[in-house]
């Protein structure tokens, strides 16, 4: 009879698995994605052991900055009556559903999570610049919330693929993204104000979290965030 440490390694590699094949198929949406001309992020969302959505980055393509790959899933989750019965829709109708994304969400889209109640996360590398579930901000589960439930969020699975993807994008430089169209513009500033700035100004939509703060505050909360990212990005 085999000891209970080795059923516990059974049973973990066993999980293991079932994450690496669900991260494979967000690796496959970040690499159609790549394919477009899009920041190479792909996810999907899995319910029961069953794909319910798959999606990926469409900023470029639909020139909005709130198309960010989680949240093009969630509008097909939340437009199948199947997917979203009625019952759950006024509460938190992913509370069953776990998300496999190939880069740490932004805060925007941890914020999305949350709201909706995501069962857990699992995600490729971190966002060093924007990540929401705990690289900047831990939107996910580290600030309280009266309604919305916390949500874990762990991080390496094909980390190493993520990473070589995006790499792979910005060597060729995101120049899809045609909002800014004189050419003294360098083309990261493109990809930056289409899938991060703007994303700021979709936020006074999202309930602040902070007990008693005000949608302004929020709002201001979130932009020196956002401005101390970007300080560092490029050292000013």
């Amino acid at each position: 009879m085999p000891s209970n440490k080795s059923s516990d390694m059974v049973h973990i590699d066993h999980d293991e698995q079932f994450h690496l094949k669900w991260m494979r198929e967000a690796m496959t949406m970040a690499n159609e994605a790549l394919a477009s001309g899009e920041v190479p992020v792909g996810c999907v969302f899995v319910r029961n052991g069953v794909a319910i959505a798959k999606a990926r980055n469409r900023t470029n393509q639909l020139q909005n900055a709130s198309r960010h790959a989680e949240l093009e899933a969630i509008d097909l989750i939340l437009d199948d009556n199947h997917l979203t019965p009625s019952s759950l829709m006024a509460w938190h109708p992913l509370s069953d559903t776990t998300l496999y994304v190939t880069v740490e969400p932004c805060i925007m889209c941890a914020s999305a999570l949350r709201q909706l109640g995501i069962k857990e996360v699992f995600y490729g590398c971190e966002n060093d610049k924007f990540g929401g579930c705990g690289t900047v901000l831990g939107v996910n589960e580290s600030i309280e919330h009266p309604v919305h439930p916390s949500y874990k969020a762990t991080g390496g699975y094909l980390r190493e693929d993520a990473i070589l993807i995006l790499r792979r994008f910005y060597v060729t430089e995101n120049t899809n993204g045609s909002f800014f169209s004189s050419p003294p513009c360098p083309p990261i500033f493109h990809h930056l104000f289409l899938s991060e700035f703007l994303p700021l100004f979709f936020l006074f939509r999202i309930v602040p979290f902070y007990k008693g703060c005000h949608i302004p505050f929020s709002f201001l909360f979130f932009f020196v965030i956002y401005f101390i990212s970007i300080f560092h990005l490029f050292k000013l």
